[in-house]
């Protein structure tokens, strides 16, 4: 800390700091993060814009962090004078020290040692996957960051024009370059729709900084209180075809008639080619009343589907789904395309599992307090409800903790760009929020997310606890429950209380749908109807009426999207009415006689209504299980139940306190997502040496090794042929110089079953001189014949191929040349 000595500039710390973080060299980039943050805490001390208590708390996380140091000396004062409440101990020369103390109560202390400690197996280090030419010169990157997401995002690159891809990598797992290559590699528009401003700002600012300079300036982010200039910039890129990646919400999409315009007509001129729904498993939840805009996008995408001759593709990326999440998008965005599944499921090596239930309010407002001090930062401390993070604000502020901003639902829009850039830059140590705040928002070293509620599912809950740790390094879950048994209102009570209302109970469906059908408002012409959803149900009163407002018309779309997912209705076209403020829905009567009469029609919502309540409380009672019996299973059988496709693994949990990981496989892709992909017979080059043959064999001349000179030549020839994917030893894998997709020997072996449309555009391979290695390897190549593939071989033609007993040259058919005579 030769800075708080005096000894350095903040430039020089600061340039230092960055240096080791960027290394990315376990644990001495969390270390330097941590040094990071307190710098900018004293910084903010010595302008008096934190208070004493606020520097300590940041010192004594420090401290834990990287051991003991030297401080200014109006820090040592200080700490003299309040740091024991901290457990901060000054030492001669101004050296300070703390031992990790923490409250009688909370009994997982070796969890916060681990935290702290940075302890961590190999299996949280990311091991990353070598680069192709199309990422070093398409983005900033020089490396994959794991061999999952090079898969996903050649995956998402092969997929056929107006098919829907689903695509599941854990959290952290590098999403946005799917979205970033899609941009980067097609001409046209590539429209991006996030769930929050702040996740569209956060994408936004990370494709500008990680694509090349030459695709920066194509790069926008439209939201509804945008100013005219900024708005009009995006409209006339639009309409000039220059714009190529666009981050948006549902919202701006659809209930802005001339963005909504416009982009209808990007569809039909086909230049929009890709739609990506970010953080996909939000759609179920939170469009059933909570944002329904959600789920009205999958009309809008029906109707651009059609206008551009069903060329669009659909990207669906989450980080795990049920199986319930997954039926629900297939019949939103899926049922007239071909749907595929690239699923890399994983539970999260990284959290440990705390819980402690209260008995009383007062005791969970005191039991929060003692873990905000004591327990590693940065924290998000989660609530329900808006009014719920405002308490908690002033009961932080009570204790000398003022700089803590709320993150809510109801936080204005200029705030939410300032919360959101200050918590990414470490200006803040502690943020409350509710469900709003971190979808996908990628900051790399927060170590505790707090529960000072029930969330209403075990998604949701797994969701936020994975917005810590994703660089990797172990992070603390702590749940902090009111039971309510002195006054019946605990916090799982509230918790189901917004499970229920977002199903309509059947007698509100049919009050609805009779209203709307018969509504002046509406029009009706046999089995189609255009139907007003500002139309209040005839069961209001006079005063309920006069302020039905927006929570009618979201209930009313709510009931229609019910009813077009259980196949009553088929919703044909949407669009909104500013005057209104409210959607206009086209939609076809498919069962006219059952919805014609009141009874039938209520005898027949009965079934499909408690289908769709089912659906979403098994959800609810998972979350519910863990906190009415948090210690009769391990928390991760029960995170299996949720993501089956995960395999089950235990970090530590009320009931497991030694952690145990998952046996997992090397990687983590669990099917072939079966993706066609007709053979890519486009090189004439690649046509003309290899004449009729599937095969070709480039001769290897120097038999007990590599020539580097013959291997360069051989892939420079391969790659302007077309060749799609190159196939070497690990040795070679950082050296290779190719356009399109690189893989190590055992990556091709794994792809080869798993993937094998990335083929299509013909494989080079590169053999070792492991006899059996390169049998598996041949056996893999060849595996590909039955698509039709073309394999080049790069070896010596007589290299023995075990499993057949022969020499290579002694029973393929194919031409075979020196590198220098292709």
């Amino acid at each position: 800390m030769r800075y708080l000595a005096g000894a350095a500039t903040y430039e020089s710390a600061l340039l230092l700091l960055n240096k080791i973080v960027s290394s990315a060299l376990y644990p001495d980039a969390e270390k330097a993060r941590c040094c990071m943050r307190f710098i900018e805490r004293y910084i903010q001390y010595c302008a008096a814009q934190i208070s004493g208590n606020e520097l300590l708390l940041s010192l004594r996380d420090l401290v834990l962090f990287t051991g003991r140091l030297q401080i200014p000396v109006r820090v040592s004062e200080l700490v003299l004078s309040h740091g024991k409440e901290y457990d901060l101990i000054r030492e001669s020369g101004d050296w300070v020290t703390c031992m990790l103390q923490l409250p009688t109560w909370f009994k997982d202390k070796e969890f916060v040692r681990q935290v702290y400690s940075f302890e961590s197996d190999s299996e949280l280090k990311s091991k990353t996957s070598v680069a192709d030419d199309l990422l070093r010169t398409k983005t900033i990157y020089c490396e994959y960051k794991s061999f999952e997401q090079k898969a996903a995002v050649y995956s998402a690159l092969k997929l056929p024009k107006g098919n829907t891809l689903l695509i599941a990598l854990p959290t952290g797992g590098g999403k946005s370059l799917i979205t970033q290559m899609l941009a980067a590699i097609d001409t046209g528009l590539t429209l991006v729709v996030v769930p929050t401003v702040a996740l569209a700002i956060d994408q936004y600012n990370a494709a500008k900084s990680r694509l090349m300079s030459t695709l920066q300036e194509h790069i926008y982010c439209y939201r509804g209180n945008q100013d005219k200039k900024n708005y009009m910039s995006i409209i006339n890129a639009i309409r000039g075809k220059t714009a190529r990646l666009l981050f948006t919400s549902p919202e701006a999409i659809l209930r802005n008639t001339i963005f909504f315009k416009e982009l209808r007509s990007c569809a039909e001129l086909k230049y929009l080619q890709n739609l990506v729904v970010d953080e996909a498993h939000v759609v179920p939840d939170w469009g059933t009343l909570f944002r329904p805009d959600f789920q009205i996008l999958s009309v809008a995408l029906k109707q651009w589907r059609v206008l551009s001759n069903f060329e669009i593709r659909t990207y669906l990326l989450s980080a795990t789904l049920s199986d319930e999440v997954v039926s629900a998008l297939y019949s939103l965005y899926g049922e007239e395309t071909r749907f595929f599944e690239f699923r890399c499921d994983a539970l999260r090596p990284e959290p440990r599992f705390c819980f402690y239930r209260t008995k009383t309010h007062s005791e969970q407002d005191e039991k929060l307090l003692d873990l905000v001090k004591y327990l590693p930062k940065p924290v998000v401390v989660y609530v329900l409800e808006p009014d719920d993070a405002t308490r908690i604000q002033k009961l932080l502020r009570g204790k000398g903790y003022k700089n803590v901003p709320t993150f809510t639902g109801k936080t204005k829009d200029a705030d939410r760009d300032d919360i959101l850039r200050n918590w990414k830059t470490g200006k803040y140590d502690i943020v409350v929020a509710t469900s709003a705040f971190g979808l996908g928002v990628d900051k790399p070293d927060v170590r505790t997310i707090i529960h000072k509620c029930v969330p209403e599912n075990l998604s949701r809950f797994y969701q936020e606890v994975g917005r810590a740790g994703r660089d990797n390094m172990p992070s603390l879950s702590v749940l902090l429950p009111y039971d309510g048994k002195s006054d019946g209102a605990s916090d799982l009570t509230k918790a189901f209380g917004l499970v229920n209302k977002r199903v309509l109970r059947v007698e509100n469906i049919v009050i609805r749908w009779f209203s709307m059908l018969r509504s002046t408002r509406s029009m009706l012409s046999g089995d189609e109807a255009i139907l007003d959803t500002s139309t209040p149900p005839t069961s209001f009163s006079e005063k309920e009426v006069e302020y039905a407002g927006d929570r009618n018309v979201a209930w009313n779309v709510n009931m229609l999207m019910f009813l077009h997912r259980t196949q009553f209705i088929d919703i044909q076209e949407v669009f909104y009415s500013a005057q209104t403020r409210s959607f206009h829905f086209k939609v076809l009567i498919l069962r006219l006689g059952d919805m014609s009469n009141e009874e039938i029609f209520f005898s027949r919502l009965e079934s499909v209504r408690k289908k769709e309540l089912d659906g979403q409380l098994e959800g609810y009672f998972l979350m519910s299980e863990l906190v009415k019996k948090p210690t009769q299973h391990c928390w991760g059988t029960v995170f299996k139940k949720l993501f089956p496709l995960a395999r089950e693994r235990c970090n530590g949990c009320p009931r497991d306190n030694d952690p145990l990981a998952a046996i997992e496989s090397t990687y983590k892709l669990r099917a072939n997502p079966g993706i066609p992909a007709p053979p890519d017979i486009s090189s004439t080059a690649l046509k003309r040496f290899m004449g009729g043959y599937s095969r070709f064999i480039i001769r290897n001349p120097d038999k007990r090794g590599y020539s580097a000179d013959d291997v360069k030549v051989a892939i420079e020839k391969m790659n302007a042929a077309g060749v799609g994917c190159l196939i070497v030893p690990v040795s070679l894998a950082e050296y290779a110089k190719f356009d399109e997709m690189v893989l190590t020997h055992d990556e091709f072996i794994f792809f080869s079953e798993r993937c094998p449309y990335i083929f299509a555009a013909g494989v080079m391979c590169i053999f070792s001189y492991d006899a059996t290695k390169n049998d598996l390897l041949f056996r893999c190549c060849e595996s590909l014949e039955q698509y039709g593939y073309k394999r080049i071989y790069y070896c010596d033609e007589d290299m023995l191929i075990l499993s057949e007993n022969r020499r290579l040259s002694s029973f393929i058919d194919c031409y075979s040349k020196d590198a220098d005579n292709v």
